[in-house]
């Protein structure tokens, strides 16, 4: 009985996630349909047959299998994945650290019980979720009259939701270890982002295509399930991978000590909330709650953006022949800018996704810890003392400045370096300048999170608005942009006004940083707005 409310507990609180990724991936499919169905892909008919196979695109297929080809497989892949990774991250070493899973264990289960139960519950989210995009794009071939003949579209939900998981069990399983949250979640993402980038750079070197089946999602992306179907021996070394990941949480954590929180007498603690509101404090401890995330994170962008440097002039023969092949349409329609060009090719490998998505993170990490120190009520006790809300506020506020900064200098430090360790040439003043395009958009985004996390005190609104920002508006951008009628559409979206300028390649245009600032400004003035006129959440 108990083991069935822990699950139903847990199914209730994180539901909203997987629809809300279920949504999203449903929409960019559709949006991808829509916009595919007005391109003229008569260019595929002179490509040869290995670049066909590289992006997974049949002779003679209709745009329609493209459109799921991308939202479904690329766009879905990923999502799916980046949910069952902060599942997994969260649904033991979350528990723990906000010691509700030690109130579980005073009650008559065991630890085994309970951690089968945590795992059960990951599992049927991540099926849940995949069998959702399985009918939503049953749907929407049914609703355009598409062949599904020629597509797998089972097969590829089915690889999909295994290789999910698999992700996900490697997040499961560190937390499980360790009782940590935010390691389990950066081991689970680094192990996917690893694989994104391998699955598409290793195979278009010779020397290092090998070195590409070492990686798990090369296992599902490198495999073309839409069009090739099924391929069952690769299905069961994720199978195997995943239940090994799994296996490894369920041992280990009825083996260690739950962590503890260190506890102190009455009168240092009240001595601690004096000096916790001490002048410039709010800010600072808003900065070193997360201070070990922001410096990683921004040391990993900057060693990737490092390593391209000298890998540009030794895959250049590579790249030569691999967008040679390619008609601009198509280079378009995935995303990818002038490789030839060393500007181009650190946009592609560098500032289009990874840096983006590191920035979004650190801001919204900070929105989203100010709504849980609302939550767990120290933001009450810490007003009750004086402190202004607008001063908590702005605390929160200077944690995202500094962490989009640090990250920002960091990239440009890792350019820079890459820039001189592999002759680019690229000029100072747009290396500056992209990631200027990049500060600004690290504090769009975590400027719109702090607004959702002021106006409602939820820490899951604050983080699905800027991954929701974030997400979306990529992909929008990219899509909306591929049709004349739809580009005007693209301006809507914050991504525009950070790469479309292409600062790397042709500069900064400070106009569209401006824009970028202009709504960060607009977002704070309702978060503070907000924050100050309402009730907190208890």
């Amino acid at each position: 009985m108990i083991a069935a409310a822990l699950a139903t507990r847990a199914l209730t609180e994180k539901w909203r996630s997987a629809a809300g990724t279920l949504a999203a991936v449903l929409g960019i499919t559709w949006l991808a349909i829509e916009i595919y169905g007005s391109i003229d892909l008569s260019i595929y008919d002179s490509l040869p047959e290995p670049v066909l196979a590289l992006v997974g695109f049949p002779r003679g297929a209709s745009a329609q299998v493209l459109a799921f080809n991308e939202g479904v497989g690329m766009v879905g892949g990923l999502a799916v994945s980046g949910v069952a990774i902060a599942l997994g991250a969260d649904i033991v070493a979350g528990g723990e650290g906000r010691r509700t899973l030690q109130y579980v264990l005073a009650q008559p289960i065991s630890r085994l019980t309970t951690v089968l139960t945590s795992a059960a519950v990951h599992l049927t989210l991540v099926a849940a979720m995949s069998a959702g995009i399985w009918a939503g794009s049953q749907l929407l071939a049914l609703g355009y009259d598409v062949d599904t003949s020629e597509l797998h579209l089972g097969a590829l939900c089915v690889t999909l939701g295994v290789s999910a998981a698999l992700h996900g069990a490697a997040a499961f399983a560190v937390g499980a270890i360790t009782g940590r949250k935010g390691l389990a979640a950066g081991a689970g993402s680094a192990l996917l982002m690893l694989g994104w980038l391998g699955s598409g750079l290793l195979p278009l070197t010779s020397g290092y295509a090998k070195y590409a089946d070492w990686l798990p999602y090369h296992w599902f992306a490198g495999q073309k399930t839409l069009m090739r179907g099924l391929d069952q021996g690769t299905l069961a070394q994720l199978i195997i991978v995943m239940a090994a990941l799994f296996a490894v949480g369920i041992v280990s954590f009825p083996l260690r000590d739950l962590r503890s929180v260190a506890t102190a007498p009455l009168g240092e603690r009240l001595r601690a909330v004096r000096l916790h509101v001490a002048p410039r404090s709010v800010a600072g401890a808003a900065i070193g709650r997360g201070f070990t995330m922001i410096l990683v994170v921004s040391m990993l962008l900057a060693v990737s953006a490092v390593m391209m440097g000298p890998m540009f002039d030794s895959m250049k023969s590579e790249l030569g022949s691999f967008q040679n092949s390619l008609p601009d349409d198509l280079l378009a329609i995935f995303g990818i800018e002038d490789l030839l060009s060393p500007g181009g090719f650190l946009w592609t490998e560098v500032m289009s996704v990874y840096a983006p998505l590191a920035i979004i993170a650190l801001a919204a990490a900070q929105a989203v810890g100010l709504a849980k120190e609302e939550r767990a009520g120290r933001v009450g006790f810490l007003l009750s003392t004086g402190v202004s809300r607008a001063r908590v506020l702005r605390g929160a506020l200077l944690a995202i400045l500094v962490g989009c900064g640090l990250l920002a200098m960091l990239t440009f430090v890792g350019l820079l370096v890459a820039d001189t360790w592999g002759g680019l040439g690229l000029p100072v003043v747009r290396l500056a300048g992209a990631c200027m395009h990049l500060f600004g958009y690290g504090l769009c985004v975590g400027a719109i999170s702090l607004a959702v996390a002021a106006a409602t005190g939820s820490a899951a609104a604050a983080g699905w608005g800027a991954a929701g920002v974030g997400f979306l508006g990529h992909f929008t951008y990219s899509l909306l942009q591929l049709d004349p009628a739809t580009a005007v559409l693209a301006k809507l979206s914050p991504t525009y006004y950070y790469a479309a300028a292409r600062p790397l390649e042709s500069g900064a245009d400070w106009g569209h940083v401006g824009v970028l600032l202009a709504l960060a400004s607009a977002a704070l003035t309702v978060a503070f707005r907000r924050f100050d006129r309402r009730d907190l959440r208890v």
